[in-house]
């Protein structure tokens, strides 16, 4: 008799331990409903140094991506086309709540893709790590409220409204290139195809020789960010006003009288930076220790604020930083790839992913911008199904008790 009664204790017990890891399995994480398949991205905090509210994000998708280069081909696999490229979600950590996604390239031959995420309600955490969601089904409706391409609703969503540039040079034609915020401030080229596409440090970039993009004005008042990629081929080989200034990466100026709020150009192992300036020749101020040399990537970043600080970053690197003399305003349109139109003190190389905001950009900001652009930000998990729930009905674990 005891042996019984010990026997349906211990069947009592597992059956317990049994009851418990079911429930565990049947209670799932949130899942948007509908969507079959999911991959975490996970956020490191190890080079966000404070909050980021608002930040783009770059979701890299390939072969070997991410912080731990991890193979995400399977989100191809499932989507099969780049028709189906709007059949994905991406949510915050809940599993539910969706944010922007601007897809700047989708290459489903090649397994290649290039997203921006972001949202007004989504911060990047600079102490826990942030945990987001993307979600990929071919059988689902395209997201054309949440996903879109460059110069779609939600692209534009993508970028808050201190951004009031931003421009990943893919090609809308060849003679224009189209501007991803709300105020449209697309590109128009010297001529077709002057500067030509080519592939850049994130999707698509132009390069420059004797060419420009301009941009109109930009309305930029008393401070601003700026921020592209360049690769030259050229620092110290250029004649005439080359050679005294520099290779003009950007500008705002019309004609010379209306003088240099923003040029920034690259001279020799250096870049040069005239902020609210006056005067082109001692109007310049060079950084110290950037080191530029020819055919490497460098991330370029510039803040100025009219009569205050301004700053020059190289590869998230403060390499400058002077009180500029705040003798114009910024009147004039905005010039990638020379001083103004025509006026013949060209780049020589690539320019690729250039931003203007009407804010000043923080360090954490810009220190985080160039680690997401250099996919070493957040990494992938494995693929996720959602869980399927075990029903448990009449078994019986003991004499008269029975689980329904």
């Amino acid at each position: 008799m005891k042996d019984i009664i010990s026997f349906k204790k211990i069947l009592f017990f597992y059956s317990a331990i049994f009851l418990c890891q079911c429930f565990t399995i049947c209670a799932d994480a949130a899942w948007l409903p509908g969507w079959d398949k999911r991959v975490v991205l996970s956020i490191s905090s190890d080079n966000i140094d404070s909050d980021l509210g608002y930040f783009p994000l770059p979701v890299f998708l390939g072969t070997a991506v991410g912080s731990t280069n991890a193979d995400v081909t399977f989100i191809f696999d499932e989507l099969q086309n780049d028709a189906n490229r709007f059949k994905l979600a991406v949510t915050k950590d809940d599993g539910m709540t969706q944010l922007y996604v601007e897809i700047e390239h989708w290459d489903s031959a090649n397994e290649q893709a290039v997203l921006w995420v972001s949202s007004a309600d989504l911060t990047l955490s600079g102490s826990t790590g942030t945990t987001l969601y993307l979600y990929y089904d071919k059988d689902q409706a395209d997201n054309t409220a949440y996903v879109g391409d460059t110069d779609s609703a939600p692209a534009e969503n993508v970028w808050d409204d201190d951004f009031i540039l931003v421009h990943h040079l893919k090609d809308a034609t060849t003679s224009t290139t189209k501007d991803s915020t709300q105020y449209d401030f697309d590109g128009t080229k010297a001529s077709a195809n002057n500067p030509t596409q080519l592939n850049g440090k994130i999707g698509k970039a132009q390069n420059f020789t004797d060419d420009n993009i301009n941009h109109g004005n930009l309305g930029i008042t008393n401070m601003y960010t700026v921020e592209c990629w360049m690769l030259a081929n050229n620092l110290t080989a250029g004649g005439g006003d080359q050679s005294t200034y520099g290779y003009s990466i950007m500008a705002s100026s019309v004609n010379s009288s209306a003088h240099y709020p923003l040029w920034l150009t690259a001279w020799k192992s250096e870049i040069r930076f005239w902020a609210y300036e006056a005067t082109a020749i001692g109007g310049e101020r060079q950084t110290t220790g950037a080191s530029l040399v020819t055919g490497a990537l460098y991330h370029i970043v510039a803040t100025a604020t009219k009569s205050g600080n301004s700053k020059v970053f190289v590869n998230a690197a403060e390499k400058l930083s002077f009180t500029n003399d705040g003798e114009e305003n910024w009147t004039t349109i905005f010039t990638l790839g020379d001083l103004r139109p025509a006026r013949a003190i060209y780049f020589d190389g690539m320019i690729d992913e250039v931003r203007v905001s009407d804010v000043i950009r923080s360090d954490a900001y810009i220190k985080a911008s160039y680690h997401a652009e250099n996919d070493n930000l957040l990494s992938f998990s494995s693929e996720e199904t959602p869980r399927k729930g075990i029903v448990l009905k009449d078994i019986a674990l003991m004499d008269g008790v029975t689980l329904r």
